[in-house]
């Protein structure tokens, strides 16, 4: 008989693991693939997340837009930042809440909008403060920062709402105001509520050279927009980074 020969069983065991070094180099080398793909990942995240951003300003646009096709007129500023919406006072001069609020029903906000109206359950003050706790992910920007509440800055306070308010929901996105700053901004001394702002014989600020589409108690028409209606801006992203602002044009 042949002898047979056997390897010997210690050769299969040995090399069945790495050494150290060839697993170092592993590591090394997924270190460096993770070093060149991360850039990319991130940027296809920030490319998305201005995509959105970009849509949420073509959301409140298109807000805007029906809202001037239903009223003939761009939703208005309001009395000034103090004063909240009342659902109750229609969309021109004796609406007190400013442009997000006159843009709700358009946005498919109208439940948030009817809170506080004759009919909802809860009093004015009641709906006032409900939305200001609701966050919408519409109204933020995505690489800004969360549609969730903030802290109200400078302590302020508003009218139509009971109780302090501390906590707020915010917007990154502004409507376009014009150039031109009223000088009377404290509503506590010289408007004190409802019945005074409707009083046929009280002086309003002038409201004469104001240039933008949505200010105190305006009620701008697309006739109005002497530039054009596609040289002016509407509604824009208040991000300070110019790279990240978007802009939308009125059509």
């Amino acid at each position: 008989m042949r002898p047979t020969c056997r390897k010997p069983a210690t050769d299969v065991r040995g090399r069945a693991a790495f050494s150290l070094v060839e697993l170092l180099v592993v590591v090394t080398i997924v270190g460096i693939l993770l070093a060149l793909l991360l850039p990319a990942v991130q940027a296809a995240r920030e490319s998305a997340r201005r995509m959105h951003c970009a849509n949420n300003v073509k959301q409140l646009a298109l807000g805007a837009l029906n809202h001037e096709s239903q009223h003939n007129f761009f939703p208005t500023g309001g009395w000034n930042k103090y004063w909240l919406g009342h659902p109750d006072r229609g969309f021109g001069k004796r609406q007190p809440g400013g442009w997000i609020f006159n843009i709700l029903p358009y946005i498919e906000q109208q439940s948030l909008y009817d809170l506080g109206s004759i009919g909802s359950g809860v009093s004015i003050e009641a709906g006032n403060a409900a939305r200001l706790a609701a966050p919408l992910a519409v109204m933020h920007c995505p690489s800004r920062r969360p549609a969730v509440l903030y802290h109200l800055a400078y302590g302020m306070t508003f009218r139509l709402t009971d109780g302090a308010i501390t906590l707020v929901a915010r917007s990154d996105y502004a409507v376009n105001g014009g150039d031109y700053m009223q000088w009377r901004t404290d509503a506590f001394q010289w408007l004190p509520d409802l019945a005074a702002g409707d009083d046929p014989n009280f002086i309003w600020d002038d409201t004469s050279r104001q240039t933008g589409i949505s200010h105190q108690r305006s009620q701008v028409t697309a006739a109005d927009v002497l530039d054009g209606s596609g040289n002016t801006f509407l509604i824009g992203e208040t991000v300070q980074d110019v790279g990240r602002r978007h802009l939308a044009a009125l059509m």
